[in-house]
């Protein structure tokens, strides 16, 4: 049995699939119909039609990545080995585009702390190539990828301030979303699905003070600064951002004192296009251990 990871770096779904499974961090479920019969030459999703878990091991000096059937945790079938500096493992995308996803990483010459800058990846689970795109991105800001696999936009700080920029991934072409000086961060959270009356947007979270409030952009490029207001989340950190596959809805987590303990409750919100509003509020008065 394979032991946990050390140090936990990746924000993604955490499965305990079996009392006799691996302890492994799950980065992405891909799911798959049995109308699903025309998967691309390389796609390791088995041929049983089992959901396929991507799975990422913590070492020391390399982070070594895994496909295995869900129903089959210990059925694994190695990716990729990422080295890294000692004792810091790779940050990822929490959503893939079909077998494509990014992640951060400092490469194992960089000082090991968290203020160095990182690379920024590209892998295709399908056929385990690697691709870098960034040399100047942030280890603990987690990128995003569309989920139509064209374009990342990840987080890149330079003398306080912060940027999120975007990388258009068939031409490799840059270009800055928004652009901030601040003491705190701004975390990129999503992806929106293409509209008919307009393209996509990047969701992004700004803390503050005042707590946390969540911001859209033009993935098309709008000027730096260029962002609408959707919602003031929490007066606290709200983290653990997921966007819904059709992009209607958004859930985050946000803590809440109560009696005597914080605890982190899920909120949902709808979006309309122009702002984001309550779905379902969040727990009040129940069980103080109910998070």
């Amino acid at each position: 049995m394979a032991s946990p990871p050390r140090r936990l770096r990746l924000p993604a779904i955490i499965a305990a699939l079996s009392l006799l499974a691996i302890v492994a961090l799950v980065l992405f479920v891909v799911g798959r119909s049995d109308e699903d019969d025309e998967r691309r030459a390389g796609d390791p999703t088995p041929s049983s039609g089992a959901p396929l878990v991507v799975l990422a091991e913590f070492g020391q000096g390399a982070d070594e990545v895994f496909v295995a059937p869900a129903d089959d945790p210990a059925d694994r079938t190695p990716v990729a080995t990422v080295e890294h500096a000692p004792g810091w493992g790779i940050n990822p995308a929490p959503e893939m585009a079909g077998s494509l996803a990014v992640y951060t990483v400092l490469p194992p010459e960089a000082r090991p702390q968290r203020d160095s800058p990182a690379e920024l990846w590209l892998l295709d689970v399908a056929s385990g190539e690697r691709t870098r795109l960034a040399r100047d991105a942030d280890l603990l800001a987690a990128p995003v990828l569309a989920g139509d696999g064209g374009a990342v936009v990840y987080r890149s700080t330079a003398g306080g301030v912060q940027e999120l920029v975007r990388i258009d991934l068939e031409s490799r072409a840059r270009r800055v979303l928004h652009s901030v000086r601040t003491e705190f961060g701004v975390f990129p959270v999503a992806v929106t699905p293409a509209t008919r009356d307009g393209g996509s947007e990047l969701l992004f979270s700004q803390i503050s003070t005042a707590g946390t409030d969540l911001y859209a952009v033009s993935l098309e490029g709008a000027a730096a600064g260029e962002a609408r207001h959707l919602l003031h989340a929490s007066s606290q950190i709200a983290r653990d951002w997921r966007l819904s596959p059709d992009g209607a809805t958004l859930s985050y987590l946000a803590p809440e004192p109560v009696a005597e303990r914080v605890v982190h409750r899920l909120h949902v919100v709808a979006l309309d296009g122009t702002g984001a509003r309550a779905q379902q509020p969040p727990i009040a008065g129940g069980p103080v251990a109910a998070e």
